[in-house]
């Protein structure tokens, strides 16, 4: 192996990119990360985060990290043994995972989660560069040229000495600059429907009974609610539905105070005491009730951020990281934790010539 290839850069500091720094550094691979935000250590979990949900093909991952820091990421969350299912007007149902209660899965929240995976990749030695927004690659040469610009607005160049792995996520500037290369095409579909973090908190569950060995889901048709523990006692929710349209959906349910109550009261009267109770849980659904007017914002942002066009300047050429980098394995879909469909914005489908990858949410396997 020559000096080069002991080098990798990733690109992207989510839960694949610091997993995968772990594993090279580990192999004794000399691995630098670049991270388009702040490092996620030093902000606030709010409104965005959810819990995932580790099964045994999640967990197959964690598997190649030494035992004890398994066994020290496990720790992270609590055992989950089954969904309790909320149906309007009924007695909760519980729906087993396997034959007994040493059958489980694992529910940990994705912050804490990606916190954990940071500080570990840190410590085994991966150079970590937060606040670097990739803006161009050059994939002409041997190996790719990569243009950032840090937080502060400076340009910085990097060469990269060796493999170079795109991690950054559901609108990977790196895919984008393959394409524009002839490295690879893609779709990018958004999904209709999108997510809203809600929290139970510790007390309120406690006085319902929440359960906290289960998958809590509250299902009311083209919407529901989810509830997962946390370690201190609250259980982390979630409400998935449309963003806009005929019907109700994020946009009408957050357009004033009056409309978020009759909707929760309407669908979710037996979840809002577990919540906090209504005036709780209305304000978190509307943030002040300007939440169809953020959601418009905040999907302007990134699809300026995320997803430009044209994306980014780079530059024809087939380098070899470029050439296994465009050719995906041939599996189903891509879910790095998590148990189901909840979650997730974007399908797509990366192809040379037919299609070779199709990847759904990814809230996890």
């Amino acid at each position: 192996m020559s000096s080069s290839d002991d080098d990798v850069t990733i690109i992207g500091a989510g839960l694949v990119g610091s997993l995968l720094g772990i594993i090279l550094q580990n192999a004794g691979y000399r691995v630098t990360i670049y991270e388009r935000f702040g490092d996620i250590r030093a902000i606030p979990s709010a409104g965005r985060s959810i819990n995932l949900v580790a099964t045994v093909r999640g967990l197959r991952a964690l598997s190649v990290l030494p035992p004890a820091l398994k066994a020290e990421l496990l720790e992270l969350g609590t055992k989950v043994t089954g969904r309790i299912i909320h149906l309007d007007g009924t007695e909760p149902v519980f729906q087993r995972y396997g034959k007994d209660d040493s059958e489980y899965n694992h529910s940990i929240s994705r912050y804490d989660l990606n916190k954990f995976l940071i500080s570990r990749a840190e410590a085994a030695g991966v150079a970590l560069h937060f606040g670097h927004k990739l803006v161009g690659v050059d994939l002409s040469g041997a190996t790719a040229k990569l243009n950032f610009v840090d937080d502060g607005g400076r340009e910085v160049a990097v060469t990269c000495a060796g493999p170079l792995v795109g991690a950054d996520g559901a609108g990977s500037a790196l895919r984008y600059a393959l394409r524009d290369a002839g490295h690879c095409s893609f779709v990018e579909e958004k999904l209709e429907s999108g997510y809203k973090e809600m929290s139970f908190p510790a007390d309120a569950a406690a006085a319902g009974g929440m359960a906290a060995h289960g998958l809590h889901i509250w299902p009311r048709g083209d919407h529901m609610l989810m509830g997962l523990a946390n370690l201190d006692g609250s259980f982390t929710g979630t409400f998935y539905m449309r963003n806009e349209g005929d019907g109700e959906s994020f946009a009408s349910v957050e357009a004033s105070e009056a409309a978020s109550l009759a909707f929760l009261e309407r669908h979710y009267a037996d979840a809002l005491p577990l919540l906090g109770g209504a005036e709780a849980v209305s304000a978190q659904f509307g943030a002040q009730f300007g939440g169809a007017q953020f959601a418009a914002q905040f999907a302007a942002q990134f699809a300026a951020q995320f997803c430009p066009t044209p994306p980014l300047s780079s530059r024809a050429g087939r380098a070899p990281a470029a050439r296994q980098l465009a050719r995906p394995p041939r599996h189903r879909a891509h879910r790095p934790l998590g148990g189901g469909r909840e979650g997730g914005a974007h399908r797509r489908r990366l192809a040379r010539d037919r299609p070779l990858l199709r990847a759904g949410d990814e809230r996890g396997l």
